[in-house]
C-alpha cells in the first residue's frame, strides 16, 4: 500500500502556521468529493510519529 493508482489521485501541499492560521490551495481539481488529511509537524523533522491506522 499504496499502489501506483494512488499517486494519480494524491496531491500534497505544505504550508506554515502564522498567527494560529494556515491555508493551502489545491489547483486543477476535477469536480467531485475529496478527503483532506492535515498533519502538524510540531518538531519539524518531516517524520510522522503517530500511528493513524485503527486495529
Amino acid at each position: 500500500m499504496p499502489d501506483e493508482k494512488f499517486y494519480r489521485y494524491y496531491k500534497k501541499e505544505s504550508t506554515t502556521i502564522s498567527n494560529n492560521s494556515s491555508s493551502a490551495t489545491f489547483s486543477d481539481l476535477l469536480k467531485g468529493n475529496y478527503a483532506v488529511f492535515i498533519l502538524n509537524d510540531e518538531n519539524k523533522n518531516s517524520d510522522n510519529q503517530k500511528n493513524y491506522f485503527a486495529y
